[in-house]
């Protein structure tokens, strides 16, 4: 082969390489191919060594191709990527959507959010309702054991109206995002999520579809509020 077709098939590997393993395999396999052209193709060959120094402007331009396309490849994957998981969080929120608006029973919808935190974000999730004092009681099958301070911080997040990620709340000492349920008129109540690892801040990364839960969630839990309020003016009227 003509070095040019050699230098073609060395660019196609950083393609490859930025394809299937990242930017810093590609920025790798970059300065590799330039090394290896070197010493098993331009002469003398099986040495570092260059006779001719227009073969240094082939060096040069060939490693600045391949880092372009290497960058080039990777930023696309990523975008492809980025999209592919939008599109995965869009159709499990459409279908979290569903199963909430099924929902008959507060118990119902705690156990829709909590399966889909759980396939989502492998997470465990408990929610606290406040009662006729407006107390914050754990409703429903919780996934968690709640701890004092736990309680206390769901209490402070339910008064602030204000999102909370921290790490200490629990006996595991994993993330936690409490989250406050704010409904057209009053705030509903609070969620918890916990991360299964402790891989800190993973789910703060989802904040954006955490909040799009909580908003499902006080939908849910409004609708049916008002559909106890309805039954119950109509068996007054009765």
């Amino acid at each position: 082969l003509d070095l040019a077709n050699i230098v073609m098939l060395f660019l196609l590997a950083v393609v490859f390489a930025a394809l299937l393993f990242g930017r810093r395999p590609a920025i790798v396999a970059a300065f590799l191919s330039v090394g290896l052209f070197d010493f098993f193709f331009v002469p003398p060959k099986f040495s570092f060594a260059v006779n001719d120094v227009q073969y240094v402007v082939t060096f040069a331009v060939m490693l600045l191709v391949a880092l372009l396309i290497g960058h080039l490849t990777t930023a696309l994957k990523q975008r492809a990527d980025d999209a592919q998981s939008r599109a995965a969080e869009q159709s499990g929120l459409y279908q979290l959507a569903q199963s909430l608006a099924g929902a008959l029973t507060v118990e119902r919808t705690i156990e829709a959010v909590g399966d889909y935190v759980s396939d989502q974000l492998d997470a465990r999730v408990a929610l606290l309702l406040p009662d006729a004092g407006n107390e914050l009681q754990l409703t429903g099958e919780s996934q968690l054991v709640l701890s004092s301070t736990e309680r206390i911080a769901a209490r402070a997040v339910h008064a602030s109206n204000e999102t909370m990620d921290a790490h200490e709340l629990g006996c595991d000492d994993n993330e936690r995002i409490l989250l406050p349920l704010l409904g057209a008129t009053r705030n509903r109540g609070v969620m918890i999520i916990a991360a299964n690892d402790d891989n800190h801040h993973r789910l703060a990364s989802h904040a954006a579809l955490l909040r799009a839960v909580a908003s499902l969630l006080t939908t849910a839990l409004e609708r049916l509020h008002y559909v106890e309020v309805a039954n119950r003016s109509e068996l007054e009227i009765q």
